[in-house]
């Protein structure tokens, strides 16, 4: 069964737990390898933005004249591909602030947390309390980190590499039993 966008149900089912598969690997890394996985996360990064902005550079110069008129195309290329560069010239301060980054997420996966929680409340979940919980610790975990980023080390990164691992089973969790609370109250009558 096809819907909107082309996608097909299962697929749209199954890329949450991809995403939380790379995250667990992504996770697993950091804690074995923290620096060079923050490396290569940099170039692979650094490498992505350069070629996002040759590619919007290419379009300005490609596309008519009326597609691209005042849509800071060709300058958002350069922007691209200097941030791309910058990756490259100075990964050590970046490498520093990976930490303020990854904690911060960390504070926005809490708060869509909170939010799942409360929606399987509302929808009758039995266990709403569970990703509640979660919300909690990955608010307390993005603090820490975010609190204790200054003097960035391998132990800091191989931390940041754990509460991943704990976010992605965690969200497993969270993905799983908030589809089946959601398909038990869709199937029910309406309220």
């Amino acid at each position: 069964m096809r819907i909107s966008g082309g996608i097909s149900k299962a697929a749209r089912e199954t890329i949450p737990y991809l995403w939380l598969a790379a995250v667990l690997i992504f996770g697993l890394f950091l804690l074995i390898y923290p620096m060079m996985t923050a490396n290569v996360v940099l170039s692979v990064v650094g490498t992505i933005f350069v070629i996002v902005g040759v590619v919007r550079i290419v379009e300005y110069f490609v596309l008519d004249v009326r597609e691209v008129l005042g849509g800071w195309m060709f300058a958002s290329g350069i922007v691209w591909i200097l941030g791309g560069v910058l990756l490259y010239i100075v990964p050590e301060a970046l490498i520093a602030f990976m930490p303020v980054m990854f904690g911060l997420a960390l504070l926005v996966g809490g708060a869509v947390k909170l939010q799942g929680a409360f929606d399987l409340k509302r929808i009758g979940g039995a266990r709403w309390y569970v990703p509640l919980i979660g919300a909690a610790l990955s608010a307390v975990m993005g603090v820490v980190i975010v609190a204790n980023s200054v003097g960035i080390g391998e132990t800091l990164m191989r931390v940041i590499g754990a509460f991943l691992i704990f976010e992605a089973v965690q969200d497993a969790v969270y993905t799983w039993t908030a589809g089946r609370a959601r398909k038990e109250f869709l199937a029910g009558p309406r309220q």
